[in-house]
């Protein structure tokens, strides 16, 4: 019979392999990257550049995220009025990390 037992704790991963009751392998790993992708945050609007048609989101994070306009258009806000107000707060979801320079490519259109 065979079983594994999977322990994390705060960025310590620890698995266990047993066959027939024995030990049969131990795997422990630092965890030093957590992986974002797909996260839900409730972030703050900081900026809107209507130049590149694009709001700079804060969720918490170092870098702002990048929210495309057209995102709020497809979940039918009216995004004149976004555009006016900063420090609104929108729901979003990364689609694709932050790296180097770039902060994350957000989305409004939440999925499983």
């Amino acid at each position: 019979m065979k079983k594994i037992f999977i322990e994390t704790e705060k960025k310590l991963l620890q698995i266990k392999l047993y066959e027939n009751n024995c030990l049969h392998k131990y795997i422990t790993e630092q965890l030093l990257y957590i992986h974002k992708k797909t996260n839900i945050y409730l972030g703050k609007i900081t900026t809107v550049k209507k130049n590149i048609e694009a709001a700079f989101i804060d969720y918490g994070t170092l870098k702002c995220g990048f929210l495309p306009l057209n995102e709020l258009i497809h979940i039918k806000i009216n995004y004149k009025k976004f555009i006016n107000k900063k420090n609104n707060f929108q729901l979003v979801q990364i689609l694709k990390e932050e790296k180097n320079i770039k902060g994350a490519f957000l989305t409004c259109n939440i999925m499983d």
